[in-house]
């Protein structure tokens, strides 16, 4: 829009008409304006979500080490996610600028019940293996099924006839799926490297 005001500019003063006054209508315009709009403000909803969950794992864990440790596995679906639409080419929407604070709190919610049993099983056991396996065996087959049950209620957009919802549920699904594994793989492993008992 910026290239379209300066040629404008440029016009009117080579033909004398600085007092004319013009204005940039049409879908296009509009279109471009609410696609800014739209990404300006996915970008400010996806710090916000980060801050929020920043602090609260920090203040849930007790400990910035540990409450960064939380973090890791919740931005990993949302790399992932956005990374996939850049490779397969697919367009920030309405539905799909919605994804990220989506994803965090799913992911938030399987890591808070992962940590938290993690913690227990530390005051528990010796160890912080047996500590992870108490977790996985507390709370692994819940974050599972329930995980498993959203990927299906979301994949049922795959067959939607409209572009974006497809989209939306398609990425929302494969988010979910990488939120899973992260929860439920890579964690033990940050666990078990940087929160011994």
């Amino acid at each position: 829009m910026a290239e379209l005001e300066v040629g404008i500019a440029v016009l009117k003063e080579k033909h004398q008409l600085a007092e004319m006054e013009s204005n940039l209508i049409g879908r296009v315009i509009v279109g471009v304006a609410v696609l800014v709009s739209m990404i300006s403000s996915a970008v400010e909803s996806y710090i916000l979500a980060f801050i929020f969950v920043s602090l609260l794992m920090f203040l849930l864990m007790k400990s910035f080490r540990k409450g960064l440790l939380a973090f890791i596995p919740n931005i990993i679906p949302i790399i992932f996610t956005l990374g996939m639409m850049g490779w397969i080419g697919m367009p920030l929407n309405i539905l799909t600028s919605l994804l990220g604070c989506i994803i965090i709190g799913i992911s938030v919610d399987d890591t808070i019940h992962f940590m938290h049993h993690y913690k227990d099983g530390l005051a528990k056991y010796d160890s912080s293996e047996k500590a992870i396996f108490n977790s996985l065996e507390m709370s692994g087959r819940a974050i599972t099924f329930t995980s498993i049950v959203l990927i299906g209620s979301f994949l049922v957009y795959a067959f939607d006839v409209f572009e974006t919802s497809y989209q939306f549920g398609t990425l929302l699904s494969f988010a979910i799926f990488i939120a899973l594994f992260a929860n439920l793989m890579l964690a033990p492993v940050l666990l078990t490297l940087f929160w011994k008992k």
